[in-house]
Parts: C-alpha cells; structure tokens; sequence
C-alpha cells in the first residue's frame, strides 16, 4: 500500500471566469501513481481521490 503525506502536496487553486467561485485542492490519485493522460486501464485508477476547499459563502 503506498501512502502519501498531504501536508507536503501542492495545492492547486482554481477560479470562475469571473471570480465568483474559487477552490483549492490536492490530487492525491496522481501522487499515488495515476498517470492522467494514460488510456491504458492498467495504469488508472478506478476513481480519482481529491482534497478540494471551497470558502464559505
């Protein structure tokens, strides 16, 4: 079983057009070892993990 530490993942932070929404999230599928732009089945995962933050409001 591989593990990953998330505090030491970067965040990726993302945006509406025109910046009503906002969120931030860490794709722990693909530091797991998901190869996104693979077709190969073997090399995806069956579901994709996230940390995602959305503000309040």
């Amino acid at each position: 079983m591989r593990k990953v530490n998330t505090t030491k993942m970067a965040e990726l932070t993302w945006s509406s057009p025109k910046g009503k929404f906002i969120g931030a999230g860490k794709e722990i599928s693909e530091a797991l070892g998901r190869k996104p732009e693979s077709t190969d089945l073997n090399e995806r995962h069956p579901f994709d993990v996230e940390i995602l933050r959305i503000p309040p409001g």
